[in-house]
């Protein structure tokens, strides 16, 4: 991936797309971009084999509107992004989809909103987001949650299993990935104090 990146880099460069002190982040956002393509490619793939067309729909839509703005776990590599990406989105559908039944679906939906209203958003080191904009995420994941639970709650109540099952399943790879993200954030902390 970073020596196709680093192709289309140069190439950019020489036609006087980009200037050099571009390259970088052009660089960066391109392997990015890469990355989120042939990880989402994947998981809509299989997702549907495994799940079906509205549920994957529904996992896959509401988990990247949220990840947006919660931010969450991220790989050191963009490689090893695509494969944690792609197995926690698979272990999600496979493991939770046995236990979305009436009672374990609305359960699992609860707990997962009470970890993203607590946790939400994760600063990552990386970022540096000042308080105004931690803020202004934390309204977004507010007004977001709030339109995905009226989708779930009509979903639920109309007993539209494939739309209430994905958006539980989105709702809850989103709080798993935050959950992940301090667990890291608080092992790399201790390793340092000791």
């Amino acid at each position: 991936m970073d020596a196709f990146a680093n192709k289309i880099v140069q190439y950019l460069i020489l036609h006087n797309y980009i200037s050099q002190d571009d390259a970088p982040w052009t660089a960066y956002n391109l392997k990015r971009i890469i990355a989120t393509t042939v990880g989402s490619i994947t998981f809509l793939v299989l997702s549907y084999l495994i799940a079906g067309f509205w549920e994957t729909l529904f996992f896959f839509g509401s988990f990247y509107l949220l990840r947006q703005y919660c931010n969450g776990y991220h790989s050191k590599t963009f490689a090893g992004c695509v494969l944690a990406s792609i197995w926690i989105e698979l272990g999600t559908l496979l493991g939770l989809r046995q236990i979305l039944t009436p009672i374990g679906c609305p359960v699992i939906n609860t707990f997962s909103v009470i970890l993203l209203l607590l946790l939400a958003p994760y600063d990552h080191p990386n970022m540096h987001y000042t308080q105004e904009e931690l803020n202004a995420l934390k309204n977004r994941i507010w007004i977001t949650v709030a339109a995905l639970e009226t989708v779930f709650i009509i979903s639920y109540i109309f007993n539209w299993t494939a739309a209430a099952a994905g958006l539980t399943m989105g709702l809850a790879m989103t709080a798993f990935l935050l959950c992940l993200a301090y667990a890291a954030e608080w092992r790399k902390k201790n390793a340092q104090t000791q």
